[in-house]
């Protein structure tokens, strides 16, 4: 008899007590074939609860858009030319650097 809870620590580890079986290619137990008018309906279904879903999102008005992307753009710039700056800064330093090695 296997100790308590062993059962637990194999279900959590995705064990069991059988062993697994493996499918080898050409295994005659195949997956049932699924018809095209299955498929649509699983298609229309899907597509029928993601227009609910999207009809449940709440949509920002323009002026949240504008001034999100107003943010957005303010920020994009300032890091631009700070690393730019930046940039700039390290390649004078290098240029400095360089000239003082190689005399």
């Amino acid at each position: 008899m296997a100790p308590a809870g062993e059962g637990v620590r194999r279900a959590r580890r995705g064990e069991s007590r059988e062993p697994a079986r493996a499918r080898r290619p050409g295994d005659p137990r195949k997956e049932p074939a699924v018809s095209v008018l299955e498929r649509a309906g699983a298609a229309r279904t899907f597509l029928a609860s993601v227009r609910a879903e999207v009809e449940k999102v709440t949509w920002p008005t323009r002026d949240e858009v504008r001034g999100t992307t107003i943010i957005v753009l303010i920020t994009v710039f300032f890091f631009g030319f700070y690393l730019y700056g930046l940039d700039l800064a390290m390649s004078y330093v290098s240029a400095f650097v360089t000239t003082l090695v190689t005399g």
